[in-house]
């Protein structure tokens, strides 16, 4: 498992701590240009690290947070125009959607419904469809991630590692 700035043993995680976006390699699709923060997607392999609950985002059944390890954790950015950008899971290669706000992420073919991203304010990760950000679940049960009115909160905030 990687911790904040560890290495990772699933495979290709860089082991730096740096916002959802900060990437500036070559865009994954090879668009090479139209990436999180405008500079292209990284290339490689990373896991996204949650600025509340200091876990990672994994494939499940629903998407949800925990351990920082394996390949349900493990995802890339895949450009795809105008500064959007899918979530691929590399254990899955299935991509992460939000059908509706407020309603669990999904996994799924990439290129559905739901499953385009740009680069938010603060290492946040805003749906196109529903115009929330990536946040962790904010109903009694706690279980899965979702997208909720964008504001700012640590809930909010995905860090590569």
């Amino acid at each position: 498992s990687a911790g904040a700035g560890g290495a990772s043993d699933a495979g290709g995680s860089s082991g730096s701590d740096t916002s959802a976006g900060s990437g500036s390699g070559p865009g994954e699709s090879g668009s090479g240009g139209d990436g999180p923060d405008g500079g292209g997607a990284a290339s490689g392999s990373f896991m996204l690290k949650n600025g509340s609950s200091g876990k990672c985002m994994y494939v499940g059944t629903p998407v949800d947070d925990g351990d920082c390890a394996g390949d349900v954790a493990v995802f890339r950015f895949q450009d795809t125009s105008g500064g959007a950008f899918r979530i691929l899971n590399v254990g899955t290669a299935q991509c992460i959607h939000s059908r509706s706000a407020n309603a669990w992420l999904v996994k799924d073919a990439c290129g559905s419904f739901g499953g385009e991203w740009k680069q938010g304010a603060n290492g946040s990760l805003r749906n196109l469809n529903t115009g929330g950000c990536l946040d962790l679940n904010r109903r009694a049960s706690r279980i899965g991630l979702t997208t909720t009115t964008c504001t700012g909160s640590a809930s909010q905030r995905w860090t590569r590692v």
